[in-house]
C-alpha cells in the first residue's frame, strides 16, 4: 500500500525539480539579455558586446568593442 504513494511523491518531486530548473534557466537567459543591453548602453550607443558569460561567481563580457571617434588614429577607441 505504501508503494503507490511513494511513487506518486517521487513523481511530484521530479516534476517540480524539472519545472524549477527550467524556470531558473529561462530566468538566467532573460537576465543575461537585459544585462547585455545595460552594458552596451553604459558604454555608449556605438559600442558592441558580442557575448556575456554568467558564471556562479562572475560575469564576463566578451567581444567588447568601442568604435573610435572621427579622426582617431585607430579604428577602435
Amino acid at each position: 500500500m505504501m508503494q503507490p504513494r511513494l511513487r506518486r511523491i517521487a513523481l511530484v518531486l521530479t516534476v517540480t525539480a524539472v519545472i524549477l530548473g527550467g524556470a531558473a534557466f529561462a530566468g538566467l537567459q532573460a537576465a543575461t539579455r537585459v544585462l547585455k543591453g545595460q552594458v552596451e548602453q553604459a558604454l555608449g550607443g556605438d559600442s558592441e558586446v558580442s557575448e556575456i558569460v554568467v558564471g556562479w561567481s562572475s560575469i564576463e563580457a566578451r567581444g567588447v568593442r568601442i568604435p573610435a571617434p572621427p579622426g582617431w588614429p585607430a579604428p577602435d577607441a
